[in-house]
C-alpha cells in the first residue's frame, strides 16, 4: 500500500492523506516524483534561460537595427545618384548656354565618375560634399550668365531646323571616314535621318541670303544636298540647311524663328530621306562651323563628353562664298 500526502499552498490548510494500493500506488508516486524532479531541474536552470533569451532579443534588436541602417544608407544612395544625373543634365544645359553666349565651358562641370559602390555612411558623406559643391559652383556659373548684356535670343539658333521627336543624327560634326573618297575628312554639319517629305523650320529668326541648288563646284558633299537655304541671323551667325525640295522663299526675305521654309527630300547618294544642317559663327573676322548640336535645345543629341571633348574645325571649313 502506497500513503500518498498532498500539502495545500495556504499556510495552516490540513493535509490531504490517499492512500493508493497494489501497483497503482507505485506508478503514481513515480509519476509525481518525476514531476517534480523535473520542476526542481527548470527552477534550478530559469537564471539562465532568461539570460539566453534576453541575449537572443539583443541580437534581435542588433541585427534589425543593422538592416534599417542598410535602408536608410540605400536609400539616400538612390536620392544621391538622382541627384548627381540631375545635375549633370543641369550643367550640360548651362554649358551650352555658354557656348552660345561665347564663354568656355566653366571649370568643374563634368567630374569623372567615380569608381566602386558606396559601401559605408562615410563613403557617401564624400559624394554628397562633392555634390553640394558642384551645385555651389554651377549656381555662381547661372549668376554670371544672368549678368551678361541682354540679347535677342529669338536670333539664336536654338530650335533644331525639324521635328526633334522624329529625327535622328546619324552624321555629326567632327573627324569621320568619308563614304564618297574613303578618305579622313572634318565634317562640318550635323546630318539628321526623318521622314520624306518632313516639314524643315527656321532654327531662329533672320533673312535669307541664299535659297537655290548648292553650289556644284564646292565638292561632291555639296553637290548631294540638292537645295539649299543660308540664313544670316545677325550677331556674325549663319546657318545653312540643305536636302530640301525646292524652296520658294527668296533672297533678302525676313523669316522668323519656327517658320517652315520648306521640306526634305531624298538626297541622290544618301539612302533614305536627310535633313543637312550647318551652324557658323564669326571669329577671328571669319566665318567657322560650331557644332550645331551644342545650340539645339529642344533635343539633346550629344553627351557632356563629346561637349567638353568638341574638335575643332580645320582652317580650311569655310562656307562656300555663294553662301556668306
Amino acid at each position: 500500500m502506497t500513503e500518498l500526502r498532498v500539502f495545500a499552498g495556504r499556510a495552516g490548510s490540513p493535509a490531504l492523506n490517499m492512500r493508493i494500493e497494489g501497483w497503482l500506488g507505485l506508478v503514481v508516486a513515480g509519476v509525481l516524483l518525476a514531476a517534480g524532479t523535473s520542476v526542481v531541474s527548470g527552477l534550478l536552470s530559469a537564471p539562465q534561460l532568461v539570460d539566453d533569451l534576453s541575449r537572443s532579443a539583443d541580437r534581435l534588436a542588433l541585427r534589425q537595427s543593422v538592416l534599417r541602417g542598410q535602408e536608410a544608407l540605400e536609400s539616400v544612395r538612390r536620392r544621391q545618384e538622382r541627384l548627381a544625373q540631375q545635375l549633370e543634365h543641369d550643367e550640360l544645359f548651362i554649358a551650352r548656354l555658354c557656348l552660345v553666349a561665347g564663354l568656355e565651358v566653366p571649370d568643374g562641370f563634368f567630374p569623372a565618375a567615380q569608381a566602386g559602390e558606396v559601401t559605408s555612411p562615410f563613403q557617401l558623406d564624400l559624394r554628397i560634399l562633392r555634390l553640394e559643391r558642384r551645385m555651389r559652383n554651377l549656381e555662381n556659373v547661372r549668376r554670371r550668365l544672368a549678368a551678361l548684356p541682354s540679347r535677342d535670343w529669338e536670333t539664336v539658333p536654338s530650335r533644331s531646323p525639324v521635328e526633334p521627336s522624329s529625327a535622328v543624327p546619324v552624321t555629326v560634326f567632327g573627324k569621320r571616314i568619308s563614304p564618297l573618297t574613303h578618305r579622313p575628312e572634318f565634317y562640318p554639319g550635323l546630318l539628321l535621318a526623318v521622314p520624306k517629305g518632313a516639314v524643315v523650320f527656321a532654327p531662329a529668326a533672320g533673312t535669307i541670303v541664299y535659297s537655290g541648288p548648292a553650289p556644284s563646284d564646292e565638292g561632291p558633299r555639296w553637290r548631294q544636298l540638292g537645295y539649299v537655304i543660308a540664313i544670316d541671323h545677325g550677331g556674325g551667325v549663319r546657318t545653312v540647311i540643305g536636302s530640301l525640295a525646292r524652296p520658294g522663299l527668296k533672297r533678302k526675305q525676313k523669316v522668323i524663328r519656327g517658320q517652315a521654309i520648306g521640306t526634305a527630300v531624298a538626297p541622290e547618294i544618301e539612302p533614305g530621306t536627310r535633313v543637312y544642317y550647318e551652324v557658323h559663327v564669326t571669329r577671328g573676322g571669319r566665318l567657322v562651323p560650331v557644332d550645331p548640336r551644342i545650340s539645339i535645345f529642344d533635343a539633346l543629341w550629344i553627351s557632356p563628353q563629346e561637349l567638353r571633348n568638341r574638335p575643332s574645325p580645320p582652317p580650311d571649313a569655310a562656307l562656300p562664298p555663294v553662301l556668306r
